[in-house]
């Protein structure tokens, strides 16, 4: 799933000073910058904006030629002032080097980002603008343009995080489709003095009234409609300014003309206020084809059988409205392959009869290529038969098959009710009103294919301007429809990472990582937001069809998956090429945030993390995301920025503060922290996790280790039941002499407010 694409808590107005900062004065010290990193607390200094503002490059180590411009600034809920400055090397832009500055009673607290630390480079440009523009579309393979961007002179990091390589560049938005029809939206790096193609980063990371709907996940649940359209109620709520589309059959915007991916989409309605289960067309097959058919398959030359679901007839299919996106079966080069069926259609009939299925030959490089669409040689048979149940159909010329009419729960109420739920769990917990924290309009788009891979086994974020949502009905085999809760939160929260306020996350190297598991993160927590005792910590576990317990990514265990991702930093698995791979090192920071436990990690590293619970560990998370991380951060960037996220919100001496550090020593970042957490009974499950029992077998003596910070108390059990002897736990250690017990076994119960917790206890 290639993704891309969320903003500041804020309690103040956005204000922007153009202010330039070059050195201005000598400094009695310098800001490290390690691989161009930044990271340091201030506040023992006692340094205030201005300070700051006169000499950023000389407290960056940097030569005059480079300079910054304050690009933003906001206050946030927690009273601090934090301000982003742009760099700027010889009047040229650096792309991605930022510094955030951080401030709080008009004391600098902390300065961190990432920065370029050139010492020279030729700023002079020998390709022009429209050179570099018609490179990056030959690169892409464009044949349709859509969106027109400027392409913007700049320094770029051609390298990556580690191994640093800035060049001149022009950085050129592409928004097209290529020669094989997929539809590309990237940031092409072109060298402003060769010609040549740096890198290519996507940009595609993947009146109100009530309602009562039956789910296909979720079960019965209550969502917002509107009444708008006489005698019908719609997919639409107006005060969350969210709005459900069916896009079958609807085209892109191709010529860029305005903010609307789709541009036919159809309202998705119902005639009362109860959206029940209804019959829909689910499936069509074809059992034998005429050798017309058979005899054109060629897959060399772009020639594939398809199926598709119409509402009138043409082999020219720039005149036909379409039902369904023809769904094209590479799989299929003779009768051999046959029956072969379309699944997961998800078409709800209207009762008037005018649908036709067909299947036939598409010509991908026609379709795609500037050519004529066209679907010939084909078959054509109408969907007549709307009851319950498996139908023939012959359409007389050597084609046959079947199609099924099932009664089905429609996924578009799943999409709806879950971007409810996504919205309130974002306004709720960081008072964030939609992605970009202003209101933006929410566009879910059903049974749109994916548009850079044909198929319907996805879900997508679309970038600016388009800011939507695209869910694909899945094949059936294995894939169900993509709207599982957790990944409707995922995709929402790609738009609300691009719109973080500060360049959202490179959808690339350990960015791309970073930006993928933000996502995970909070469409776990949108999950038990929702659902409480009933969330787990898998992603896409509802998207399997039938029911089974596989999953797309486990944040618990991430070496688990079918494609098994990391859980270590430069562990098992580690594999950038690919941003969802490594997603699952910050995936087990969080889960072991939450949850706590211990272990070894890939380095031969034991850990013990003490959990803090989902609540306080989102809050952190989104902080991080909103306050702390440029476009091209790091694990180590995230490593940081949490801990300071952690400092703001609830403290240095906090538990949360040392459970951040040990949950990524856990994960291969950073050191432990040996600072033993405050706990109290009230606040803990007394479980053994708080506490220790050995020996066990014991025999005079045995001891009792408890880190939870006021007695508990606790008694010690015979195998029937009987009391036969008393204990009061105490912090620290506690050694409890039994030479009084006779042999056997005993149990020892704890009592926390009720809430008993049972240890076996073995005497010889």
């Amino acid at each position: 799933m290639n993704k891309k694409v969320l903003a500041l808590l804020l309690s103040g107005a956005l204000a922007y000073t153009p202010s330039i900062i070059a050195q201005s004065k000598a400094v009695n010290f310098t800001i490290p910058v390690k691989s161009g990193s930044v990271f340091m607390s201030l506040e023992d200094k006692q340094l205030d904006k201005s300070y700051i503002s006169q000499n950023l490059p000389a407290l960056l180590g940097l030569s005059n030629k480079h300079s910054f411009t304050q690009l933003r600034q906001n206050t946030d809920n927690l009273g601090f002032t934090n301000i982003d400055y742009q760099q700027f090397f010889d009047g040229i832009k650096v792309d991605n080097g930022i510094i955030m500055v951080h401030i709080k009673n008009g004391v600098v607290t902390t300065v961190n980002g990432r920065i370029a630390q050139i010492n020279t480079i030729n700023t002079a440009a020998t390709v022009d603008k429209q050179s570099a523009a018609a490179a990056a579309k030959s690169a892409l393979d464009i044949v349709k343009q859509m969106h027109q961007y400027p392409a913007e002179l700049l320094i770029a990091n051609a390298g990556n995080s580690k191994l640093p390589q800035y060049e001149l560049a022009y950085k050129v938005r592409i928004d097209g489709k290529t020669s094989k029809g997929k539809v590309v939206m990237m940031n092409v790096f072109v060298d402003a003095q060769t010609g040549k193609i740096l890198k290519k980063v996507n940009l595609i990371a993947t009146a109100d009234v009530n309602a009562t709907a039956q789910t296909l996940y979720s079960g019965t649940q209550t969502i917002v409609t509107d009444d708008s359209i006489p005698g019908m109620y719609r997919l639409k709520d107006n005060a969350r300014k969210i709005i459900t589309y069916d896009a079958s059959g609807s085209d892109i915007d191709e010529d860029g003309t305005g903010t609307d991916f789709f541009l036919t989409p159809k309202d998705i309605t119902n005639d009362n206020t109860t959206w029940d289960a209804k019959p829909a067309l689910m499936k069509m097959t074809m059992n034998t084809f005429s050798n017309d058919i058979g005899m054109n398959i060629d897959q060399n030359f772009g020639r594939f059988l398809a199926s598709m679901v119409l509402k009138d007839t043409s082999n020219n299919l720039s005149n036909v409205k379409y039902q369904s996106w023809p769904d094209l079966r590479f799989e299929v080069s003779s009768a051999a392959d046959l029956p072969v069926t379309t699944r997961n259609l998800y078409i709800f009939p209207k009762g008037d009869n005018s649908l036709i299925g067909s299947f036939g030959i598409f010509d991908i490089s026609a379709f795609f290529g500037g050519g004529s669409p066209n679907l010939q040689p084909a078959s054509y048979f109408g969907i007549t038969n709307l009851a319950l149940g498996t139908h023939n159909w012959d359409d007389g010329q050597g084609n046959t098959g079947s199609y099924e009419i099932a009664t089905v729960k429609n996924p578009a109420l799943d999409a709806h009710w879950g971007m409810e739920r996504t919205h309130d769990f974002y306004t709720q917990n960081f008072s964030r009103n939609s992605y970009d924290g202003n209101g933006s309009v929410v566009k879910n788009y059903m049974n749109g294919v994916f548009p850079t891979a044909f198929t319907q086994d996805n879900a997508a974020a679309l970038p600016a301007p388009y800011f939507s949502m695209v869910y694909g009905l899945g094949d059936g085999q294995p894939f169900s429809p993509f709207v599982g809760l957790d990944v409707m939160g995922h995709e929402f929260t790609h738009m609300v990472t691009e719109t973080n306020g500060h360049g959202g996350l490179d959808y690339q190297d350990e960015s791309g990582a970073l930006n993928e598991s933000f996502s995970d993160i909070m469409g776990t927590c949108i999950e038990f937001f929702s659902e409480g005792a009933n969330a787990n910590w898998n992603i896409g576990e509802d998207c399997f069809f039938p029911s089974t317990s596989n999953s797309l990514r486990s944040m618990s265990n991430p070496k688990s998956a079918d494609d098994p991702q990391p859980d270590t930093y430069e562990g098992d698995f580690w594999d950038l090429s690919d941003p969802h791979f490594c997603s699952g090192v910050q995936n087990k920071w969080f889960y072991l945030l939450v949850k706590g436990g211990t272990g070894t990690n890939d380095k031969n590293d034991n850990y013990h993390v003490y959990g803090i619970g989902i609540e306080r560990a989102e809050q952190i998370v989104y902080r991080n995301l909103t306050t702390y991380l440029t476009p091209s951060a790091t694990f180590m960037d995230a490593y940081n920025g949490s801990i300071h996220a952690a400092k703001d919100l609830y403290g240095e001496t906090s538990n949360d503060y040392h459970s951040v550090k040990n949950a990524w020593y856990a994960v291969g970042i950073g050191d432990a922290d040996t600072t033993l957490p405050v706990l109290a009974v009230n606040d803990v499950n007394v479980n053994a996790q708080h506490l220790k029992l050995y020996p066990n077998p014991a025999s005079n003596n045995v001891t009792i280790t408890s880190d939870i910070a006021q007695n508990v108390n606790a008694q010690i059990i015979n195998v029937v039941g009987v009391k036969v002897m008393d204990i009061n736990i105490h912090k620290g250690t506690n050694n409890i002499n039994i030479q009084s017990l006779a042999k056997g076994l005993y149990f020892v119960k704890y009592d926390n407010g009720g809430k008993g917790y049972v240890q076996k206890l073995s005497i010889q």
